[in-house]
C-alpha cells in the first residue's frame, strides 16, 4: 500500500522521503505515527449561516460546545463518519485539526464538513430560527428518557465535555441516556455522540 502511494507521488512530481523511525517521530512529534507522515493542506471550512441559508426538509448537524480534549473530539468526529453525518457546527477549528484528534478519527476527518461559528450561543439561536430541533444530554436524571425522544426532520445534538444549562432555552429537548448511573459523572462525548446517533440512525 505504500508502494502505491509512492508510486501516486512520483507520478504527479510530489516530494517524499524514506527516513528511519527515529527521524519519523522527530519529523511528525509524535511516536505514533504509524510509519508515515503527510504534510497536507487543510479542507476549506464553511459558516454555519452560508449552511443555513440552503433550506433543507431534513438534516442533523452535531454542535460541539467547549469540546477540548483531542481524543474526545477524534472519537466524535469517527462516530458522525460512522453515521453518515457530514457535517460538525465548531467554533474551535483549530481543535479539530489537533494531531492527536485527527489519529483518534481513524480516517473520519475525510468525511466531514465543519461548519464554523462565531459562538455556540450564535449557532444555536440560528438553528432554532431554522427549525431545528436542539437536544442537549442531561448531566442528571431529569429530562425525557431516550426511549421517549421522538427525534424531528431536522435535529441539531449539542455535545459538550460541560454543562449546557447557561445556553439550554425552555424550547430545546434535554434527554437522560440512563436512570441507572450510580457514577457521580456521566459518559464521555464521544459515547454519547454514539448513542445518539444510533437512535437518530434507527428513527
Amino acid at each position: 500500500r505504500i508502494g502505491e502511494i509512492f508510486s501516486y507521488l512520483a507520478a504527479n512530481k510530489k516530494v517524499y522521503h524514506v527516513v528511519d523511525n527515529d527521524e519519523l517521530s522527530l519529523v511528525s512529534g509524535t511516536e505514533h505515527h504509524g510509519g508515515i507522515c503527510m504534510l497536507v493542506k487543510k479542507q476549506r471550512t464553511f459558516s454555519l449561516q452560508g449552511y443555513l441559508d440552503v433550506p433543507r426538509q431534513e438534516d442533523c448537524l452535531v454542535v460541539l460546545d467547549q469540546v477540548n480534549n483531542a481524543q474526545n473530539l477524534g472519537g466524535v468526529v469517527r462516530t458522525c463518519a460512522f453515521y453518515g453525518i457530514k457535517n460538525v457546527v465548531t467554533n474551535q477549528v483549530e481543535q479539530l485539526y489537533a494531531p492527536a484528534a485527527m489519529r483518534v478519527a481513524e480516517g473520519g476527518m475525510e468525511h466531514i464538513r465543519i461548519l464554523e461559528t462565531e459562538s455556540t450561543e450564535i449557532a444555536l439561536e440560528a438553528l432554532r430560527k431554522a427549525g431545528y430541533q436542539i437536544i442537549h444530554v442531561s448531566t442528571n436524571k431529569q429530562g425525557v428518557a431516550l426511549e421517549q425522544l421522538k427525534f424531528a426532520e431536522k435535529v441539531a445534538l449539542v455535545l459538550s465535555e460541560g454543562s449546557t444549562d447557561d445556553i439550554r432555552e425552555k424550547q430545546d429537548v434535554n434527554v437522560r441516556l440512563s436512570l441507572s448511573n450510580p457514577l457521580k459523572t456521566g459518559l464521555n462525548i464521544a459515547v454519547n455522540t454514539g448513542i445518539l446517533l444510533a437512535h437518530w440512525y434507527v428513527k
